[in-house]
Parts: structure tokens; C-alpha cells; sequence
């Protein structure tokens, strides 16, 4: 018994030099929690990975976020509601509009700002195809009649 004790300490002090875990070297952070939930924040995080594909893409670091999202968006505007939903979404999503003689834009951007495309939906429920985007969290903005209307944080997944 005593061997196979020896033994096995021998294996683990042999193969901990190549164990590896998430360290950086930051110059501040903090964990915080109340409530509504819990943070925790680091600032100066020097190295991360991003690697991506056609299967999808990684970011890869000491901290990831992870959002926390309602399923379905309404947004108010002038007592006139407007809906995005599912919203994590895969493939397409509805926005759903005020009915009325109205033109309408949407303008989907991704987190740079970059146009990614523009929609011309319809009064009423209109289906958006996302199904060449990157998972990711996009930004639309809807137009009604040229003056913009209101927005959604988007957040697409594979």
C-alpha cells in the first residue's frame, strides 16, 4: 500500500508543472453582490485569444460576461409599443410595430458600430433573418418615417 501511495505522489508532483489555470496579472478588480445579482470586474487584463471560424468564433480570457436577458424587448414610444423577440435569438427574430401609414427602417449595427443591414419592415409582425450573423450582441435601431423611433440590444446565438 505504502508503494502505491509512493507511487502516486510521485505522478502528481511529476505532472503538476504542466497544469494550467486562467492568471493574469491586473492592476485592479473587485466582487460585488446585492439583491439584483452579483458583479465582479478586473481592469488591466493584458492577453486575451480571439479565434473565429466559419463554425462560430471564441474570445478567450481571464473574465468572460455573460449577459443576462429578458426573452422578449417592449419598448414604449409615445404609448405606441414596439416588440423584439425571442430575444437571445437564432436565425431571425419578429419586431413587432405600430399598424399605421407609416415607413419604417431598421438599421441592425454590430458592437463597432458598423452597419451591418437595413431593414424595411411593415407595420405590424415582420420576421428579420440573422442567419449569417456571428453570435454576438448587435444594436437595432427602428425609424419611423426618417426620425428614429427606438432601439434594441440584440444578442444573436448559434
Amino acid at each position: 500500500m505504502k508503494i502505491a501511495h509512493a507511487y502516486l505522489v510521485f505522478f502528481v508532483a511529476l505532472a503538476a508543472p504542466s497544469l494550467q489555470a486562467q492568471q493574469a496579472v491586473l492592476t485592479a478588480g473587485a466582487d460585488g453582490s446585492g439583491p439584483g445579482g452579483s458583479l465582479s470586474f478586473s481592469v488591466g487584463q493584458v492577453d486575451y485569444l480571439f479565434s473565429q471560424s466559419s463554425q462560430g468564433s471564441a474570445s478567450q480570457g481571464v473574465q468572460q460576461t455573460y449577459p443576462e436577458l429578458e426573452i422578449a424587448v417592449a419598448e414604449l414610444v409615445a404609448d405606441q409599443p414596439m416588440r423584439l423577440y425571442p430575444n437571445p435569438a437564432r436565425g431571425w427574430a419578429n419586431l413587432e410595430l405600430p399598424l399605421g401609414d407609416y415607413r419604417w427602417r431598421a438599421d441592425l449595427f454590430d458592437a463597432q458600430g458598423k452597419l451591418i443591414e437595413a431593414f424595411r419592415p411593415s407595420g405590424g409582425l415582420t420576421p428579420l433573418p440573422f442567419a449569417d450573423l456571428a453570435s454576438g450582441t448587435y444594436l437595432l435601431r427602428v425609424f419611423r418615417d426618417e426620425v428614429y423611433y427606438g432601439q434594441f440590444r440584440l444578442v444573436a446565438t448559434h
